[in-house]
């Protein structure tokens, strides 16, 4: 089917969402690197290094993962496969200066891959002592004036079983660059375990060249009127939402935080698709939806903001990069009208669509706009945030080497609440982020029970107000 006739098949909405995006194309053409030792740090650098030096070890910026290999692995093959990696892409080697305004990138160096033995208390089990090893691996602070931001560990559990342990600071690294990752390592091990040379496609871009892009962007008419878009939108937004009333907010908070598992069965997934596609909408605005009801159920405000995710890898030749091209939209929803849930979900996938067109200025940018400034008591833009992600097997495919992918908990919380759901194509598994000093563990399972009465109330009472749906489900 060629291009026209798939225009064509689009539904009015898709189709609106379509033209949006091509327009963000014209925000500004790429910029040719010229400088080959440091480049200025990216607007979501600049903001991370600030929250760095306001909150010294600040945890919940590192983004760690586990692999669990089985068979017999060639560890000089997956250094040689990480060397290539960290050369390939300079912002690995990336150091930030004392200001945040610069990076300087490090000569490519070969990758010491650290292999441990597993070591087993008396009274411990292996996945007793492997939980324990990993969570310290990945409170281990990162120092961003001094480098590397990344960190590799291998330990070894017996002759065929290994567990592979990485690391990265949020500043060169976000959740999309994981799978460049995995890409690249699946191309380069099995050259490298032959004695061959691995064939990797030249990257067109380096991360230096989206920094100098994003930075030369914002004198254009169309980022212009992105950030006015913004301004309208956001303006007299509500103070950060107190969800319950167990703990008092804390002048500063900290960065202890704890999870629970969110449980979604496939027949209920499936009716959520079918209902999404029955008002010619997205899973993902359905579960916005949702959740930003129950937001709004247990604070009792009528204004929500949910800050959501979009990869900002908004030319092709940035997809295949690692950095950290994130941002992070500011979904603004108002209750102060008893809607039926079907005109919620239209009003939500105009508050999507309205957003993802405009995602060419970034929520940082946004958190140091001065007409956004002191309109929600010193409060960020949002406090409570939704991931959702629909994304193949996570697998890493190596020769011989059955590879088990698990991202790790820090025990930390970037934000207040922050739901996760990932949906693969054989199981949907979420999870609840809470901060421990605001939340309560016994309110955080509450509210992951009532969110999953609440979706199949939807399911089956597709036409009930939202009060209705509330009365019912609390």
């Amino acid at each position: 089917m060629d291009l026209r006739s798939r225009l064509d098949d689009l539904s009015p909405v898709k189709r609106e969402l379509f033209e949006r995006l091509r327009n963000t194309e014209k925000l500004g053409e790429p910029v040719a690197l010229s400088l080959e030792n440091r480049c200025p740090t990216s607007f979501q650098q600049k903001h991370l290094w600030l929250l760095e030096k306001d909150y010294p070890g600040f945890l919940a910026h590192n983004v760690p993962c586990s692999l669990q290999l089985k068979g017999p692995l060639d560890v000089s093959a997956l250094e040689s496969s990480l060397s290539l990696v960290v050369r390939r892409h300079a912002v690995l080697r990336a150091s930030i200066t004392d200001d945040g305004d610069w990076q300087h990138f490090m000569p490519p160096a070969r990758v010491q891959l650290p292999l441990n033995e597993l070591d087993i208390d008396h009274d411990d089990n292996i996945d007793k002592a492997l939980e324990r090893r990993l969570y310290d691996f990945s409170r281990e602070p990162f120092d961003l004036k001094k480098g590397p931001l990344y960190r590799f560990l291998l330990r070894r559990i017996d002759k065929d079983q290994h567990l592979f342990s990485c690391c990265f600071h949020h500043t060169v690294f976000d959740g999309s660059s994981i799978s460049v990752l995995y890409r690249e390592l699946e191309a380069a091990y099995p050259a490298f375990k032959q004695g061959r040379t691995p064939q990797l496609p030249a990257l067109d871009s380096q991360y230096a060249d989206y920094v100098l892009w994003q930075r030369s962007r914002v004198k254009s008419p169309a980022y212009k009127e992105s950030l006015s878009y913004w301004r309208q939108r956001l303006q007299g937004r509500p103070p950060c939402l107190q969800l319950t009333g167990d703990n008092p907010r804390p002048p500063k908070f900290n960065q202890e935080g704890a999870r629970v598992s969110v449980d979604i069965e496939p027949k209920l997934m499936d009716a959520l698709t079918g209902l999404a596609g029955e008002n010619n909408c997205t899973l993902f605005v359905v579960l916005l939806a949702a959740y930003a009801m129950l937001l709004h159920y247990y604070s009792g405000e009528q204004d929500i903001v949910i800050g959501s995710p979009t990869a900002g890898r908004l030319r092709s030749d940035y997809e295949a990069l690692i950095g950290c091209f994130v941002n992070i939209l500011p979904l603004r929803f108002d209750f102060r009208e008893d809607l039926s849930f079907g005109r919620l979900l239209r009003r939500a996938q105009q508050v999507v669509v309205e957003a993802l067109s405009h995602q060419g200025v970034s929520w940082e940018e946004l958190m140091g706009d001065e007409s956004l400034q002191g309109n929600s008591d010193g409060n960020p833009l949002f406090n409570i945030f939704l991931a959702y992600r629909n994304i193949p097997e996570e697998e890493l495919r190596l020769p011989g080497v059955k590879a088990t992918w698990d991202r790790l908990d820090n025990g930390t919380a970037r934000f207040d609440l922050s739901l996760f759901i990932t949906r693969l194509p054989s199981r949907t598994y979420g999870q609840l982020e809470f901060r421990k000093e605001l939340i309560d563990f016994e309110t955080a399972q509450r509210i992951v029970n009532d969110l999953t009465v609440l979706l199949k109330d939807i399911v089956s009472n597709p036409d009930s107000t939202v009060d209705q749906l509330r009365k019912r489900c609390l």
